[in-house]
């Protein structure tokens, strides 16, 4: 029915922010590279929706052993301390800053020309620096422009269905091309996988449309490891009006914003007295949540957010938040919003050492997809700076044991097998037929009443039910109403919707086995820390078919609980 193309690459690089770092680092060691994008490349993507917060400035007294503690104390002693010692000593020797200078970032300065930097929730110190807002949508644009003029190979929308193994290793990827529907088998000596988050697996978040969790899915069906499913990162976002349910606002201390309840109490001063308001996102994010549930929410289901002062206070962020509620009728220099935590960053994912390799040889990840650096939860500021430091390293490890081997061989029995399933789809002819689409927002509700912020064993359990019957009885009848190969959107969603319930299934059995509060994983049942028995990550693999969860001690080189 369609024939399958073939492209030999020294190093692959799936997905297009963290990943055109990692394909320029692999470029300047002299491997033949190739970048593959769901999307347009430099277009889609998370990345390019940063809110242009980024971890950069560490000046005396503040050195990387204080930022080091914070990111280790805010993920609650779950990182691996390895990777967050390199994260640390690369930016306070200025890796970060290098942006401004060789990719363009434009970082925002006082009328004296110093750096504005913020103070953000968990930070003992005030290095987060601020992208200018009308730069910020294209923070990126100067490292794509980068990969643009090298060598590199670019697959625009070309959607990976799976990795390939051969051999005990992984030895590239099925891929197809969304404007043919042509299927590409990419052979690679090393692939690098950067694919992004799963944001969409929930109702609410401000992730991109294509952050649906296919690298951990693709990752998982391919025997890797995967660690801490549980942790899922929130952020304020508007609540209402309905227009801009679901879009990102920022924590207060990044828009200069105060929180109250519908009695108008400033809530957050019973958690954190001295801090109030600026605390990290898990721990606003639960107190919001807290207050709708004992009923001192608004009527829209979310609590007031004052940014009322922005405008005086001269918050950079001001020209975004602005226009966008002045377009549906709200000025917030005179009015409150209605804001609600939504899905915003995921820090578990596939099991990487201190050089971003997997458990499978071959197999890098890096970014969202890559699990060990934030641990239970995540410092603001860190995820650009996470993707530039180690997007480069990845790269370059990648390409260096990429130049050692020989192309290696593909099972190409396991490729029709792939290809054939993906066919399937388009081929299905089942009586009442369900489409993606219900079957996704399904998933989403699921996901956003049971396993969001405040969990309970009842509710993980309903949770772990409905997946699973979505899994045993909806997926067999999910259908594609177009036959079409070329363009044929409902059928890349179908397969996403795939990788969507294998991740809600992660994340629910992790956040169902972790039976204490840690982090972004808040258990009502369980509400305290418990280091005696849960100072460990839950590790996720496919053994013979079947989801198999073990723990694994906490990799710990300088820092204890206590």
């Amino acid at each position: 029915m369609t024939g399958i193309d073939v492209h030999e690459t020294d190093v692959l690089v799936i997905g297009g922010g963290a990943g055109a770092r990692a394909a320029i680092a692999a470029d300047d060691v002299g491997a033949r590279v190739t970048l593959i994008d769901k999307g347009v490349f430099g277009k889609a993507g998370i990345t390019q929706l940063s809110f242009g917060i980024v971890c950069a400035y560490v000046k005396p007294p503040d050195n990387a052993d204080v930022l080091f503690e914070d990111m280790v104390r805010a993920g609650e002693f779950l990182n691996n301390q390895k990777l967050v010692e390199i994260f640390a000593k690369e930016i306070a020797d200025g890796k970060i800053l290098e942006l401004e200078g060789k990719y363009g970032f434009v970082f925002d300065r006082t009328e004296k020309g110093e750096l504005v930097r913020k103070k953000m929730g968990g930070h003992s110190y005030a290095r987060d620096l601020v992208v200018t807002w009308n730069n910020a949508p294209c923070i990126w644009r100067g490292v794509v422009a980068d990969v643009i003029k090298r060598s590199i190979k670019v697959f625009s929308e070309v959607m990976i269905t799976d990795l390939l193994t051969c051999d005990g290793r992984c030895v590239g990827a099925l891929g197809i091309d969304i404007r043919t529907g042509n299927f590409i088998v990419f052979r690679a000596k090393s692939i690098v996988l950067a694919t992004g988050g799963l944001g969409q697996i929930y109702k609410l978040t401000d992730n991109s449309r294509g952050s649906t969790g296919d690298g951990f899915a693709m990752a998982y069906r391919a025997g890797a490891e995967l660690r801490d499913m549980e942790f899922v990162q929130t952020m304020l976002g508007f609540a209402w009006p309905r227009a801009l349910r679901g879009i990102g606002i920022g924590e207060p201390a990044l828009v200069g914003g105060k929180l109250y309840n519908v009695k108008g109490e400033r809530f957050m001063a019973k958690i954190d007295p001295v801090n109030i308001d600026n605390v990290p996102k898990d721990v606003h994010g639960r107190a919001v949540m807290q207050e709708i549930k004992e009923g001192r929410g608004t009527k829209h289901g979310g609590v007031y957010f004052d940014l009322t002062r922005m405008r005086e206070e001269n918050q950079p962020h001001f020209d975004y938040l602005y226009p966008l509620a002045a377009n549906v009728g709200i000025d917030i220099t005179k009015e409150y919003v209605e804001t609600v935590p939504i899905v915003h960053y995921f820090m578990g994912g596939v099991y990487v050492n201190e050089n971003h390799e997997s458990n499978i040889p071959g197999l890098f990840a890096v970014g969202e997809v890559a699990s060990g650096l934030h641990g239970a939860e995540r410092l603001a500021g860190c995820s650009v700076a996470d993707i530039t430091v180690f997007g480069y390293r990845a790269g370059k490890m990648a390409a260096r044991s990429a130049m050692k081997l020989s192309m290696p061989r593909v099972d190409w029995e396991q490729v029709e097998t792939y290809k054939e399933r993906a066919l399937e789809l388009l081929m299905r002819r089942v009586p009442y037929g369900i489409r993606p689409a219900s079957i996704r927002s399904k998933i989403q509700n699921i996901m956003w009443e049971y396993v969001h912020l405040l969990r309970n064993e009842k509710g993980l359990k309903t949770a772990l039910d409905a997946i699973l019957q979505i899994r045993e009885k909806y997926l067999p009848r999910m259908v594609v109403a177009s036959k079409s190969l070329r363009w044929n959107y409902e059928w890349i969603e179908a397969l996403e919707t795939i990788n969507m319930i294998d991740v809600a299934e992660m994340v629910t059995k992790a956040a169902l086995a972790r039976t204490e509060t840690r982090g972004a994983h808040a258990r009502e049942d369980y509400p305290k820390r418990d280091d005696e028995n849960w100072l460990k990550n839950i590790v996720i693999k496919c053994t013979d078919g079947e989801m198999e969860l073990t723990t694994r001690p906490v990799v710990i080189t300088r820092l204890s609980p206590g």
